[in-house]
C-alpha cells in the first residue's frame, strides 16, 4: 500500500515529507495527510513525495508555492536530506514561498540551516498545550511535543505562549506542528491565514 495523494493542478506543491512510522504517534504505515491538507487549501494543488523531490523528478520552482508537511518526524527520520535542502534553497533564491509544518521541525532539523534558510529556531521542545490560536492540534493522531519557535515575525501563538508559528518576509512560514493534524474546519482556516500571509 501506499500514501494517498491527491491534486488538481495550480501553483500550490504539497510534498509529503511525512516518513515515519510504526515508533512515531502515527500508527499506520500509509497516510493520506497530503490529499486532505492540499483539499483545505481551496486552490489548485499538486502533491509529490519528498524522495521524487530529493530525486530531482519535481522541481519546486515549477510552483509559487510550496507546503512542506513532516508530521512529527523527528532525528532518526531525517526531517530534511541534503538534497532536501539544497531544492529549498533553490527554490527560495528563486523567489518561492514555503510553508513547512511539523512537531519536530524545530527539534530535529539542523539549527544553522534552520536559521539561516527558514529563519527560525526552536525555543522549547513541548508547547505544553494543543490550543494555538482558536484551533486545537491532535484530531488526526496524538500530539506529544508541539514545537515552541522563535522568528522574525510570530504568526500564531500557543494558549500557553510563544510561537507556534513564524514567518520571514512574507515568503517562509514555519509551523511548529502538523498542520495535518487540525480538524477540517480549523485545517481550513489555518491554511487560509497562511495563504493570506504568503499572498496566495
Amino acid at each position: 500500500p501506499s500514501d494517498r495523494y491527491g491534486a488538481t493542478g495550480g501553483g500550490w506543491l504539497v510534498v509529503d515529507g511525512f516518513d515515519r512510522v510504526l515508533d512515531g504517534s502515527w500508527e499506520f504505515p500509509t497516510h493520506d495527510f497530503a490529499a486532505l491538507v492540499g483539499q483545505s487549501l481551496g486552490v489548485g494543488f499538486s502533491t509529490a513525495s519528498n524522495e521524487a523531490v530529493a530525486e530531482g523528478n519535481i522541481k519546486l520552482g515549477d510552483f509559487e508555492y510550496v507546503l512542506w508537511l513532516l508530521g512529527d518526524e523527528s532525528t532518526q527520520d531525517i526531517t530534511f536530506s541534503e538534497s532536501e535542502r539544497s531544492a529549498v534553497e533553490s527554490f527560495l533564491n528563486g523567489g518561492g514561498r514555503l510553508v513547512v509544518s511539523g512537531s519536530e521541525v524545530g527539534w530535529a532539523t539542523n539549527a544553522d540551516w534552520l536559521d539561516d534558510v527558514l529563519h527560525a529556531s526552536l525555543a522549547a521542545d513541548d508547547a505544553g498545550t494543543l490550543s494555538v490560536e482558536s484551533w486545537t492540534v491532535g484530531t488526526e493522531y496524538p500530539e506529544d511535543y508541539p514545537d515552541v519557535l522563535r522568528g522574525d515575525q510570530v504568526i500564531w501563538e500557543w494558549a500557553t505562549g510563544g510561537a507556534a508559528a513564524v514567518g520571514w518576509n512574507g515568503r517562509v512560514v514555519v509551523v511548529g506542528f502538523g498542520v495535518e493534524n487540525l480538524g477540517a474546519n480549523d485545517r481550513n482556516e489555518a491554511l487560509a491565514d497562511l495563504m493570506d500571509w504568503l499572498g496566495g
